[in-house]
């Protein structure tokens, strides 16, 4: 047997079938078509009930005979769907079968032969699966089409919203020359794709009934089937009868595509937008979409046969080139499928306009003397503060009528709408007065037509006294001194552009302050509205004045540049770099800049700099040797725009286990909080540099993690090693509880804000008190060692071994742990190197953590705790080290040739081995032969004239 499925696009088939249907059509338009046989029966809900079983399945689960004849019990239950089952005999020349289904049989499938068929019994060369009849093409073919539907109301045989979803058929064996053959079956369906299975079926008759099934597409709904025979094993059509019986099928609700999707649409909404770029639009639809259904209108005008239309009819690309400059439009986007119908408006600029001109508010019926009015002017409206509106009232010459606002004591705000714009710039200019410089009188902001707390610029008179400040969403900043009397103010928006998302601040025509960031508007966002409030927090009965306001939409400036940028600055905030690490970073600028141009402080001295790159892009260096210490970096680089300054503290470092990158280590040093200090006064290992963490807190913490490298290999033993010590100058009185602690621990996560817990695998600890009174638990102020003995991690007396080493401030301590992780254990030696004390482990100690990998423990922490956050409490780390572990030495190969002898030993990296010789065991003494370094290798050993009658050899490494 033989079986295949594949799923094609519709491709030759498909192709082929329209031009079938095409030059039947045109017959059609030429000979009468003769009467069609129809063939009618109510169908059943079983699905090959008869004795001729059917032995096989083309198709797989969900679309086997199985699967299937369950399927249609319960759809033939739920009145969607049967079985054509064939009860009476089909009649010769019938091409449609029309079949009720559903147990109130209200509901009727139609299936349409394309050539004329016949029924079958027993007694021919087919058996049928069901009853007596099976049916066939009347003639030999070598394929025929069955259209699949309409599905039709029963009473008024009109099409109802439903279709066909999943079919299933067997296609009989038969006893003839022209069997086995390869009977294929390809369906397609409704959204353009289709499916076919291919199966061998045999001969004699009975013996071989082949069930096919199929499912359509999520959305999608099966329309035709076609059916082929081919000669075994190839695609040579064979002319045959092909047979089937028991046709069953399944319905569903027809598919509703939903309406086109409209999107990427350009110009943005209330957009300042060139009238050359013209409009494009994206339209999206799961089914295809004619371009006569995409309507574009403009002002009210149906422009839409100027649209140029691209793209697949799922995906049209639309653009119009029609706009004209100068002008408002409210366009309207209508896009029309099956499903429905999409429409998107939006109002867009293709010119700068006046948005509001109060006209220095001289109109005495807008604005007569008193409350400000809710009037609307030009294009712009005022919405005055219910409760305390500002008030017209005469300045006298040469203003005359002014705006102003009076502060009561409490926040009080006017606020005036005008077209809102999404793109572009904004201007915002008026004559101000403020009747004090020393407190907060009145502020101003360019917000969204919502309101709230959303701001583009956002300024203020005395938020600082005698300044002119804006706000940058943490505080009020000084721009410029306040100086009494009338100035005028000019504030630019930028909505898009270079400085999309700033703006600049003119007085009397000089710049203050340009590009400073928005509050936090986000850019894009339509902006509409202009607020002048007084605050709560003003000096009471002080007033501001404008006059003159006037707000002004206009085009982008793409001149308008940035301050520089200041990219990629190494060493990073934070970093412990090599002395050679040097100092590099990046400018970019809109504006042509040198290398004069920026400016490096190290520790407040200028440094000299070189520069490559364009004036619109420098890459800057300081290449000296950096000296060792703590150092701080003030980076500032200037344009016609401003200065932008970039600050940056490291430390320069020349001991390996300090700096990152380096062997052996996954990441840089990490901290708690604040920033460590680089030391070299009282060294901790007799000479060389340390580093000390004096923050607050209750945890303050050192991590770092570590990684297999050249010479290391983590999943084998391993030491790490390092050197301690505490600074407290008030020990006795500060480390007095448990949660005054001294830890050491290795773990398989990250932990800078906490201390040892059950994910460690190894730790040492030192605390200022037993865990609870009586408990033993890290008693004596010794430091204890963390051993697994019970097996359940449990933070106990049972589960911790006292050293005996007193933690004592400012002794120095030596550590070394030996990891190793395949048995998960490990020994720790400590040595006080200031009294002399020492532990060294009597047997290994088990990891708490024993559920994950023994090499996943990889994060290294030393630090302290402190039981109050501002208890004074550091600590000195020196000397960290991780280093393999020796690994034993196999002789081999030994030699003995002539006076020479000669051995080999697999090296290990980074490991010193010493060959020595001794002639007499026990020895008296080892003699020194060879020092050899390793690196992976297999090392070979020669003594090319021993003396004595005899030598013994070993290996020691280092």
């Amino acid at each position: 047997m033989k079986t295949t499925l594949d799923w094609m696009p519709t491709g030759n088939i498909v192709q082929a079938l329209w031009s079938l249907t095409v030059a039947v059509a045109a017959i059609c338009l030429i000979h009468r078509s003769p009467a069609q046989t129809t063939y009618e029966q109510a169908t059943t809900d079983r699905f090959a009930p008869g004795t001729n079983i059917i032995e096989k399945s083309a198709t797989a689960y969900p679309d086997d005979m199985v699967s299937f004849s369950n399927a249609v019990i319960a759809a033939y239950a739920a009145n969607a769907g049967g079985v054509f089952d064939l009860p009476t005999g089909v009649a010769s020349g019938t091409t449609v079968y029309r079949g009720t289904f559903g147990r109130g049989n209200t509901r009727r499938l139609v299936l349409t032969s394309s050539v004329s068929m016949q029924n079958v019994t027993a007694t021919g060369t087919f058996i049928p699966v069901s009853g007596t009849n099976a049916t066939t093409s009347s003639a030999d073919q070598s394929g025929y089409r069955i259209r699949i539907g309409p599905v039709l109301d029963a009473a008024t045989d009109l099409p109802v919203a439903e279709e066909v979803k999943r079919i299933g058929f067997v296609v009989l064996s038969r006893t003839h020359g022209t069997y086995p053959c390869d009977i294929r079956a390809t369906v397609f369906f409704s959204d353009g794709t289709t499916t076919r299975a291919t199966a061998t079926v045999g001969n004699p008759k009975g013996s071989d009934d082949t069930f096919f099934g199929f499912t359509a597409p999520e959305g999608s709904a099966i329309t035709n089937l076609l059916l082929e025979s081919f000669l075994t094993g190839t695609t040579t059509p064979v002319s045959t009868r092909i047979c089937w019986d028991d046709f069953g099928f399944i319905t569903g609700p027809a598919y509703v595509a939903p309406p086109p999707v409209v999107h990427n649409i350009s110009p943005a909404a209330y957009a300042m937008h060139a009238a050359s770029n013209g409009i494009q639009f994206q339209v999206q639809s799961v089914v295809p979409l004619e371009p006569g259904n995409i309507l574009l209108r403009l002002n009210s005008e149906d422009v839409s046969a100027q649209l140029i239309i691209t793209g697949e009819p799922t995906n049209r690309l639309v653009a119009f080139f029609g706009l004209l400059p100068g002008q408002e439009y409210t366009m309207t986007i209508t896009a029309t499928n099956e499903g429905g119908s999409t429409t998107v408006s939006r109002t867009f600029y293709t010119g700068g306009f006046t948005a509001y001109d109060s006209e220095g508010f001289s109109d005495d019926l807008l604005y007569p003397l008193g409350p400000l009015q809710p009037v609307s002017h030009g294009r712009g409206t005022w919405t005055p503060n219910a409760d305390e509106p500002a008030e017209i009232v005469d300045a006298g010459r040469p203003y005359g009528k002014v705006l102003q606002r009076l502060n009561t004591g409490i926040a009080r705000a006017d606020v005036l709408r005008f077209p809102p714009l999404s793109s572009g710039r904004i201007l915002l200019e008026f004559d101000v007065l403020v009747s004090t410089t020393a407190g907060r009188t009145i502020d101003v902001a360019l917000q969204p037509l919502s309101g709230g707390t959303t701001m583009a610029s956002f300024l203020a008179w005395g938020a600082v006294p005698d300044k002119l400040c804006y706000y940058d969403n943490v505080q009020w900043v000084p721009l410029a001194d306040l100086v009494a009397g009338w100035h005028h103010c000019k504030i630019v928006n930028h909505l898009s552009g270079p400085a999309a998302g700033r703006y600049d601040v003119f007085i009397n025509d000089a710049p203050v302050r340009l590009r400073i960031p928005w509050r936090n508007a986000t850019v894009g966002t339509p902006l509409g509205l202009f607020r002048y409030r007084s605050e709560n927090v003003g000096p009471v009965m002080e007033y501001g004045l404008i006059d003159n306001l006037v707000i002004t939409a206009a085009e982008e400036d793409p001149e308008a540049g940035l301050a520089p940028t200041i990219l990629n600055l190494r060493p990073d905030d934070g970093a412990i770099v090599r002395p050679q690490a040097g100092i590099q970073f990046e400018v970019t600028s809109a504006d042509p800049i040198s290398v004069g141009h920026v400016t490096v402080l190290l520790d407040g001295l200028p440094v000299s700099l070189s520069a490559t790159g364009t004036p619109n892009h420098l890459y800057v260096a300081y290449d000296e040797v950096l000296p060792t210490g703590n150092h701080t970096l003030e980076v500032y680089a200037t344009n016609a725009v401003g200065t932008t300054t970039l600050t940056v503290t490291f430390i320069v470092a020349d001991e390996e286990w300090m700096v990152h990158p380096a062997e052996g280590w996954a990441s840089p040093w990490q901290w708690t909080s604040g920033r460590p200090q680089w030391r070299n006064e009282s060294p901790i290992d007799g000479s060389g540099a340390y580093l000390r963490l004096d923050i607050a807190g209750t945890y303050r913490n050192f991590m770092r993690q570590y990684q297999s490298g050249a010479n290391l290999d983590i999943g084998q033993p391993h030491y790490i090693r390092w050197k301690f010590r505490l600074v407290d100058d008030n020990f006795a009185a500060n480390f007095t509880v448990f949660n005054d602690r001294v830890h050491f621990f290795g773990r398989n996560a990250p932990r800078l804000t906490g201390s040892t817990d059950a994910s460690m695998n190894w730790g040492i600890m030192a605390t200022g008190a037993e865990q609870t009174p009586g408990s033993g638990i890290c008693a004596g102020q010794t430091f204890w060692v963390f051993d697994n003995m019970d097996g359940t991690g449990a933070f106990s007396l049972a589960n911790l071994v006292d050293t005996g080493v007193a933690l004592i401030p400012h002794h120095i301590y030596s550590f070394s742990v030996r990891l190793n992780p395949g048995n998960q254990t490990y020994t720790v030696a400590i040595t006080n190197e200031t009294s002399g004390a020492w532990f060294q482990s009597a047997a290994p100690h088990r990891y708490r953590n024993l559920s994950v990998p023994g090499n996943t423990h990889t994060y290294l922490h030393f630090g302290v705790q402190a039981s109050a956050t501002d208890e004074p409490r550091s600590f000195d780390l020196d000397s960290v080290q991780i280093v393999q572990a020796a690994l034993p030495v196999v002789l081999l190969n030994p030699q003995h040739s002539g006076s020479a002898f000669s051995f080999s030993f697999a090296s290990q990296p980074g490991a010193t081995y010493q060959v020595e010789y001794a002639t007499a065991l026990p020895p008296a003494q080892w003699y020194l032969l060879q020092t050899l370094v390793g690196d992976g290798t297999v090392k070979t050993v020669a003594d090319p004239n021993p003396s004595g009658p005899q030598r013994y050899y070993r290996v020691r490494t280092q």
